[in-house]
């Protein structure tokens, strides 16, 4: 057994290496809303929390990362430089909140820092951090129109050099602009989450490296103004020299990969088994292994995108069950005619109906064989 793990271990570390010899720099500008609005959306300040646990991930003397803090204008920033992790945190931290919200100045400083000049040797990405609510300055020369062109530029700026902006909305109030912050995300092909609990940080920070790792598909819908083009990236674009796809640190990868090494030597991987039935179409989850989300399903344009599936780890093997989790609270499921704690996690077992919706749309499938 001791000479299977050592080969084992070997094969990790070479995997490891020639892995990271295909990934790119990260260059990083976390962009933080510290407008006063942010006391409510965000109470216990776990935006903070998020921008220091994604900087822990990054690899030193690697990647580089920059960071903005916003309001009615640019309050504070660092240039992208090298991570000095103490320096960094004491930076977020200690930052103040400020009057006024315009989206379009903190962006637009994003996508300076990361394209003059374009250096196409590192992977430029933004994390823009929100409860996406504009509110500018009525006595300023500035409009929420002027701002609101200002963050279509810079998604289309975005956009061009393959930057994705992945957004994290801050939603303890209620009144995320969760339409707004998604819309974002998806025109530049980054990811959108919405949250109100810092226990939800590690689970954000843990999709958003896993989905990376993982041989991710980026849907980017179709935005009118500006005009960009439907785009999607699979398996082969992942390692293409001509694409930026987002990546990460080394230190992401050999925990994700360890994981992997552990489970591999302790246990059979639990994958899926039977399909969904939709009332257009039908699923093999066989073909998505053992993790996939409705919006892999169902394509672009579903708004039930942040619902994830996974074949329950407490059923036998011979009686499988689906588990079906999602931290957006606007979206429900009921079985049986009981409304589910989604946010916990629902099992369903093979011939259950389900229903998942929104206030405007709804869904039925049936786990079957």
């Amino acid at each position: 057994m001791k000479k299977i793990f050592f080969m084992l271990f070997l094969l990790f570390l070479t995997t490891l290496t020639a892995y990271a010899e295909e990934l790119r720099p990260i260059d990083a500008v976390l962009v933080l809303d510290v407008s006063r609005s942010m006391r409510t959306a965000d109470p216990n300040r776990i935006s903070r929390d998020a921008m220091n646990l994604f900087i822990d991930m990054l690899t030193e003397g690697r990647d580089r990362v920059a960071i903005i803090a916003y309001a009615g204008n640019v309050e504070k920033y660092i240039e992208l430089s090298e991570i000095n992790r103490e320096e960094k945190k004491y930076f977020i931290n200690n930052l103040p909140y400020a009057s006024w919200t315009d989206h379009g100045v903190g962006l637009t400083k994003a996508i300076e820092m990361l394209t003059i000049p374009i250096d196409n040797t590192r992977q430029g990405i933004i994390i823009f951090l929100t409860d996406g609510n504009m509110n500018v300055n009525p006595a300023s020369t500035r409009t929420n129109e002027i701002a609101q062109q200002e963050v279509y530029i810079a998604m289309q700026t975005a956009y061009e050099y393959n930057i994705p902006i992945h957004t994290i909305g801050l939603n303890f109030d209620g009144n995320l602009a969760l339409a707004y912050i998604d819309n974002i995300a998806q025109a530049t092909g980054g990811f959108s989450f919405e949250t109100a609990a810092a226990e939800d940080i590690p689970y954000i920070i843990e999709s958003f490296f896993v989905e990376m790792v993982s041989i991710p598909q980026y849907v980017v819908e179709n935005v009118q103004k500006p005009p960009m083009q439907f785009r999607t990236f699979t398996k082969n674009d992942f390692f293409d020299e001509n694409r930026n796809i987002p990546v990460i640190g080394a230190a992401a990868i050999l925990t994700i990969l360890a994981v992997f090494l552990v489970k591999t030597l302790t246990g059979k991987k639990r994958v899926f088994t039977g399909r969904l039935v939709f009332e257009k179409t039908t699923k093999n989850l066989i073909e998505y292994g053992s993790y996939t989300t409705l919006s892999k399903l169902l394509g672009a344009g579903t708004p039930f995108g942040s619902v994830i599936l996974t074949p329950s780890p407490t059923a036998p093997s011979h009686l499988p069950q689906l588990l079906i989790k999602c931290k957006n609270p606007r979206i429900k499921l009921t079985k049986g005619f009981i409304e589910q704690d989604l946010f916990k996690g629902v099992s369903i077992s093979l011939g259950t109906e389900v229903t998942i919706e929104t206030e405007d749309e709804q869904i039925r499938f049936t786990y079957s064989q």
